[in-house]
C-alpha cells in the first residue's frame, strides 16, 4: 500500500507539472527561472553522480557511527532514530533546500520538502516493510505521535492557504523541540 501510494503520488505530481502547475516565491515573476544561466548538462550530471556517491558513503558512515553512539550513550534505538539520526539525515535535506530558498526558488524548496516526505513515509517505509515488517515500539505511540499529528495539521492548514509564513516556521521549530524533548523525558 505504501509503495503504491508513493507511485500514485508521483504520478499525480507529474500530471500537475505537465499541466503547468508550479510553485513560485511570492512576488517573483514566472520568467525569472528562464533568465538564470544554464550549466552544461555533463557538468550537472557529474555533480549529481558525485552527490549520490557522497550520500551513499555518508549513509554507511552514519549507520556505523550511530551504532557506536547508541552503545556508548545508552539511549534506546527508537529515541536515537527519532531524534539524533533523523536530525542528521535532515541536515542533508536542509543543505539542499536552503540555497534555493535563499535565492527565492520556492518551487525547488517546496518540491524537495514534499518529495522527501512522500519518499520517506511512503516509498522508504514501504520498501523496508516489504523486506521486513516494522514493529512499532510502544514509546513511539504516545506523546511523539501526538506531536506528529499536531505538526501534520499545522502544515496542512498552512499549505492549504498557499503560504508558509515565517511564524509558521517558528511554530514548526517549537513543535520539533517539543518532539525531541518528549523522546528523552
Amino acid at each position: 500500500m505504501l509503495v503504491g501510494s508513493y507511485v500514485a503520488a508521483v504520478g499525480y505530481l507529474y500530471r500537475l507539472g505537465r499541466r503547468g502547475v508550479d510553485v513560485r516565491a511570492e512576488g517573483s515573476p514566472a520568467e525569472e527561472a528562464e533568465q538564470r544561466p544554464r550549466h552544461p548538462r555533463v557538468r550537472s550530471m557529474g555533480l549529481l553522480a558525485l552527490a549520490l556517491a557522497g550520500i551513499a558513503v555518508g549513509s554507511s558512515v552514519l549507520v556505523a557511527a550511530s551504532e557506536r553512539v547508541i552503545a556508548q550513550v545508552g539511549i534506546s534505538d527508537t529515541a536515537f532514530g527519532l531524534s539524533i539520526l533523523a536530525l542528521a539525515v535532515s541536515i542533508e535535506e536542509l543543505a539542499r533546500e536552503l540555497p534555493s530558498a535563499a535565492r527565492g526558488r520556492a518551487d525547488i524548496t517546496y518540491g524537495n520538502v514534499v518529495g522527501s516526505v512522500l519518499a520517506f513515509f511512503l516509498f522508504n517505509a514501504g520498501v523496508i516493510a516489504l523486506v521486513r515488517p516494522i514493529a512499532v515500539p510502544v514509546e513511539a505511540l504516545a506523546t511523539p505521535m501526538l506531536l506528529v499529528a499536531v505538526t501534520l495539521v499545522v502544515v496542512t492548514v498552512s499549505i492549504s492557504r498557499r503560504s508558509v509564513a515565517r511564524w509558521v516556521g517558528g511554530v514548526l521549530l517549537g513543535l520539533y523541540v517539543a518532539f525531541v524533548r518528549s523522546l528523552f523525558a
